[in-house]
């Protein structure tokens, strides 16, 4: 016995994010892919995507198996094309490399074997950083910022804090947890500052974070103004401000509100003592500060100001989810759960899968969109319907579900197409092609008919089982062929074909000739025969005249259509007879005649 190879492909998917090159190895060759490596990283949904090839389309069986790394576990099993793992956790710094073998073995016992190798990268995570309570100061004060950070896997930090707004101070030492700066030489009275802790894992994570500092004037003066109690309001909310001025000499102030902090916002008055203006939208997570400073000045002279702060909360919008459209498959089948989710406010989601209803199956990847499960074994004729859920959570714990419902189906046998007999027609005919097909599980069928030889004719309804088409003309001598695929298919839409052939005759049409009219003649006068010949196939013609009555005479050219002789001279009027047949090289034409009389000439 001869051994035959069995081709086996395998490509990687990393979290439906990274792709690798396909690659090949073909048994018993060591040519496999064991220098091709494929990155994923801690936690990552990784599928293994194998297939065989058989030379002799045999049915071939997969198995996978981990010949090195740390233990994973394949899902929904190693027996499937398309199994996934979790990728394990790896320390930063470091790497771990697991490999997998596909077996692919077909009836015969021939197997076909190649290994991938995939490299799990740490997935570093982010360290979290707090800038500390905010404060409350007065002017003149040294004040110390209160940073911390923290990282859950341990990972030393490092610490940078710098001023993101309020009027300029000096830090003392920007890298220390806990800097501190002096206000004494800030020249407002009030004022309020903004500082942002930016917090280093030494592993490319990093999380920031802010506080704010207000300050307060250090002592009254003869003018006073007071901006209002802070805030705390809702986004999109209508906020008002509430200022007031206080002059010890009684003397007419004016009053001036200005925005010093946060997204910027439209006052309905800079002149009035109270003001009010629509709380922007603001990105979902921590409060976003705005700051307005009221200023009151005497006529004659002098200022006073104060500080008013707003914090802006985001208001939360629930999710959307979308589990997809409901599904068809059939039995055993890889199914891909193709889920969706939307957030008006642009937060980044969660997704959870779980089932609901049906036969239990195992879904792979249930914390991404696309999950996917092994559907269950289903005897022949019946049908197993499952119920999937989709859960889509922002990061603020609002959530949406939707469900996706897939029938799982039989394994299908495909039903089997027959065209018909070879036939044998003559041109311009009328042909029926008689169609046929048959289906194991008593499936309604559907027909397609289609010319796939031939000179192109047009069939009555290429859906119907029995079309009908006009056979084409053909010259004499020559044959035309036709060929025709029919295609049955199942309820599934699984087809198969079959082709005939329609062989076309021409068919041959006898000549027509014509002898030309009946003459009279004098005796010794020469007498023209013109005959005329058609022929529908506009074949070449061959001619004969012949005399079929009278004495004899010499015709003067007996295979042309023009034809003559000389008429004797005879005592008395004498009929003449003669025949013009045509052949087309097939068959001799009916033959026409002609009567040629000639007088009889009077002797004295």
């Amino acid at each position: 016995m001869q051994l035959k190879s069995l081709t086996v492909l395998m490509t990687l998917v990393v979290a439906s994010m990274i792709v690798s090159p396909s690659f090949a190895a073909i048994a018993p060759s060591t040519q496999n892919s064991q220098n091709n490596l494929n990155i994923a990283k801690s936690g990552d949904i990784v599928t293994l995507s194998g297939q065989g090839i058989d030379p002799d389309d045999d049915t071939l069986t997969i198995s996978w198996k981990q010949v090195g790394g740390e233990d994973v576990e394949l899902t929904p099993s190693n027996t499937v094309a398309e199994p996934s793992f979790k990728a394990p956790d790896v320390q930063n710094g470091k790497a771990k490399i697991l490999s997998f073998e596909l077996t692919v073995t077909d009836p015969y016992g021939e197997v076909g074997k190649s290994v991938v190798k995939v490299t799990v990268l740490p997935r570093n995570q982010s360290p979290t950083a707090d800038a500390g309570a905010d404060q409350t100061v007065t002017k003149g004060d040294q004040v110390t910022l209160n940073g911390s950070g923290t990282d859950p896997e341990g990972d030393s930090l490092t610490y940078r804090w710098s001023q993101v707004d309020g009027p300029t101070v000096s830090i003392d030492d920007p890298t220390s947890q806990s800097p501190s700066f002096d206000t004494s030489d800030v020249i407002r009275s009030s004022a309020i500052f903004k500082f942002q802790l930016a917090v280093f894992d030494g592993f490319g994570g990093s999380a920031t974070d802010t506080v704010l500092v207000k300050m307060n004037a250090a002592k009254a003066t003869l003018i006073t103004a007071n901006a209002g109690p802070d805030q705390t309001v809702d986004e999109k909310s209508t906020v008002q401000l509430d200022g007031t001025c206080d002059d010890k000499l009684n003397r007419s102030l004016t009053m001036t509100w200005t925005q010093t902090l946060g997204p910027a916002v439209e006052l309905s008055s800079t002149a009035d003592s109270s003001v009010t203006f629509t709380a922007p939208e603001v990105p979902n997570g921590p409060l976003v500060p705005s700051a307005f400073r009221f200023t009151c000045q005497a006529d004659g002279g002098g200022t006073a100001t104060d500080v008013v702060l707003i914090k802006i909360k985001p208001v939360n919008e629930s999710p959307s989810a979308l589990a997809g459209n409901d599904k068809i498959t059939m039995s055993n089948r890889i199914v891909y759960l193709n889920g969706d989710g939307t957030d008006p406010d642009g937060d980044k989601l969660q997704y959870s899968w779980k089932q609901v209803s049906g036969a239990d199956v195992k879904i792979a990847s249930p914390t991404s969109p696309e999950g996917r499960f092994k559907a269950p074994s289903v005897s022949g004729g019946s049908s197993e319907e499952l119920e999937f859920e989709l859960t889509v959570t922002d990061p603020f714990g609002l959530s949406s579900t939707d469900t996706v419902k897939v029938t799982v189906k039989s394994d299908n046998v495909r039903a089997s197409a027959d065209a018909g007999q070879d036939q044998v027609v003559d041109e311009q005919s009328q042909v029926t092609l008689s169609g046929s097909g048959t289906d194991p599980e008593n499936g309604s069928l559907k027909y397609a008919w289609k010319q796939v030889g031939g000179e192109s004719v047009q069939l009555s309804d290429a859906n119907a089982q029995d079309p009908t088409f006009t056979a084409p003309v053909v010259a004499n001598g020559k044959i035309k062929i036709l060929v025709f695929e029919l295609r049955v298919a199942d309820d599934n839409g699984f087809p198969s074909k079959d082709t005939m052939k329609v062989t076309v005759m021409p068919v041959n049409s006898v000549p027509v000739v014509s002898a030309g009219d009946d003459q009279t003649v004098d005796g010794g006068a020469t007498v023209s025969l013109e005959g005329t010949a058609t022929d529908e196939d506009n074949e070449s013609l061959t001619y004969l005249w012949t005399q079929t009555a009278g004495p004899s005479v010499v015709l003067s050219n007996p295979t042309n259509l023009a034809n003559g002789f000389v008429a004797p001279k005879l005592n008395a009027d004498t009929v003449f007879t003669f025949q013009l047949i045509a052949n087309d090289g097939n068959v001799d034409s009916e033959p026409a005649t002609v009567n040629v009389t000639v007088k009889g000439t009077v002797v004295t």
